[in-house]
């Protein structure tokens, strides 16, 4: 099947265009059977856009995905650390805090791609372990302020695609 939006050939399978993302419809299919060779007849329409969803789950977004699974997945393990280190072996329940704070920002970089969530965590491990080197005298929070950094930039760059694409209908 042939985009619509772009020319570029798709397997007739495809849902979505591997070049530009563009939705695939049985129109262009008939359309292409046709014989008339103007694909742009549609470009631009909101139907013939990806939904959010499938902009995140498009091939050109595998990097972007990476990230965001790979900084929520250090933000879990660092809350999980913090709760078994803090919370049970020194029984400190203040750390409940820490651990709930940890883990809805990593929650809401994973499932929402929320720059808000990745910035608030940036804030924190940063504050956090300024404070701690400080009463303890050693560095500490080293892993959150990496997950926090790949999770601003990764939010960031898949909103700024996003828009982009909405935009332009253009990958």
């Amino acid at each position: 099947m042939q985009c619509q939006n772009c020319g570029a050939n798709n397997p007739d399978s495809e849902q979505i265009c591997q070049n530009c993302g563009n939705r695939l419809t049985e129109e262009s299919q008939s359309y292409q059977q046709s014989g008339n060779q103007s694909y742009n007849q549609f470009q631009g329409s909101a139907n013939a856009r990806m939904s959010a969803k499938e902009f995140y789950n498009h091939p050109s977004m595998k990097g972007i995905k990476m990230n965001l699974r790979g900084a929520a997945i250090i933000l879990y393990v660092c809350a999980g650390l913090t709760f078994i280190v803090n919370g049970i072996i020194q029984m400190n329940l203040c750390v409940v805090i820490d651990v709930i704070l940890i883990a809805g920002c990593a929650l809401g970089i994973q499932l929402a791609k929320s720059r808000i969530c990745a910035i608030l965590i940036l804030i924190y491990s940063c504050i956090n372990s300024i404070v701690t080197m400080v009463i303890s005298g050693r560095p500490a929070g080293v892993l959150i302020i990496l997950a926090a950094f790949y999770s601003v930039t990764a939010t960031f760059n898949y909103h700024k695609l996003w828009k982009s694409y909405q935009n332009t209908g253009i990958i």
